[in-house]
């Protein structure tokens, strides 16, 4: 991971070959976009450099990442990015990262509560910023005059009573294993999560995208 720097440097000190794996889109850092994440890094970036100077390293970086000068990985397409992407030397696009399975540790979903005879909206915000109560309820509302059932991913969240004060068909739970219930989704209401895109759209599921941080409004432009 580009943005593990302290592994970057010791790979550097030991004279180790290492390849950078890109977790999201901002590796590709598109110049139509200005968002908090890289005014924050620009406002880094001497004192950044200084510290891989200092332990003799002169590094290539795009926003958050260093830059490996034998290989980069992105977990995207051409047909996403685009042809004139501004890739990075020593780069290379090699599609969506999907797990060949379940991880084994997944706690049970209500298969049996999930709506066979009208469209289902599915809506997360991925693990690290879940707690979006005012968003899921605006879903929720906007939803309920077309008949949609509403499945929400909502981790802590689910363990409140929050669930009783949604309009219309809601189900909504602490977990959902997102991989087998996007086939069945009519659109996908997400943050912008890099593994979030990449599933929908290697699934076919439309996306609606409401970024908040970081990385979500890179996937976004795309």
């Amino acid at each position: 991971d580009g943005m593990q720097y302290g592994a970057v440097l010791a790979a550097h000190l030991e004279g180790r070959r290492w390849v950078g794996l890109s977790s999201a889109l901002t590796l590709l850092e598109p110049t139509e976009i200005d968002t908090a994440l890289m005014r924050n890094v620009r406002a880094l970036a001497d004192d950044r450099r200084a510290l891989f100077a200092a332990h003799g390293l002169a590094a290539e970086f795009r926003t958050c990442e260093v830059l490996s000068p034998e290989l980069n990985l992105v977990f995207a397409t051409e047909e996403l990015v685009g042809r004139e992407a501004r890739l990075p030397p020593a780069t290379r696009l090699v599609g969506p990262a999907l797990p060949p399975g379940p991880r084994g540790d997944e706690p049970p979903f209500p298969w049996e509560h999930l709506a066979t005879d009208r469209p289902i909206v599915y809506v997360s915000y991925g693990s690290q910023i879940s707690w979006q109560p005012e968003a899921f309820a605006a879903v929720a509302e906007a939803a309920a005059p077309l008949g949609a059932q509403v499945v929400i991913s909502a981790g802590d969240l689910a363990r409140t009573g929050f669930a009783r004060s949604l309009t219309g068909d809601v189900l909504l739970v602490e977990y959902v294993p997102q991989l087998q219930l996007l086939p069945r989704a009519a659109v996908f209401v997400s943050h912008g999560g890099a593994n979030s895109v990449m599933e929908a759209l290697a699934l076919g599921v439309p996306l609606v995208l409401l970024p908040v941080c970081n990385d979500q409004f890179v996937q976004a432009h795309f």
